[in-house]
């Protein structure tokens, strides 16, 4: 169930991207919060995800980031100063990182033997 609402989040996330402005910055961070919220839907069996909504999520996280986000696109985006794009270029690929970290513990953390 958290995994379908992951997925949907991030699905959902795209119609604030379109607009110009502070809004494609709110549909990063729906985003962005629909990533981490997948983490928690993922199961580890031998060590992998067994599940596949965080790599849906995932995959409409970054499609939203670089073709649909109005601010973020990597074509005719808006001019942002550079320190700006930077910005949340650097949140983004924090948030894929930071989730990427949180599911290898997850994982580390069902291999450990009950005490």
């Amino acid at each position: 169930m958290l995994g379908w609402l992951a997925v949907l989040t991030s699905l959902l996330a795209w119609a604030p991207s379109f607009m110009p402005g502070a809004m494609s910055v709110i549909g990063l961070l729906l985003s962005a919060a629909a990533l981490l919220l997948s983490v928690f839907s993922v199961q580890v069996k031998d060590g992998r995800v067994a599940n596949g909504f965080y790599y849906v999520t995932l995959c409409n996280v970054l499609i939203g980031a670089f073709v649909i986000n109005d601010a973020m696109r990597l074509w005719q985006s808006l001019e942002l100063p550079f320190n700006t794009k930077l910005f949340l270029y650097g949140f983004l690929v924090a948030t894929v990182v930071l989730s990427y970290i949180l599911i290898r513990w997850r994982a580390q953390l069902r291999r450990l033997p009950p005490s």
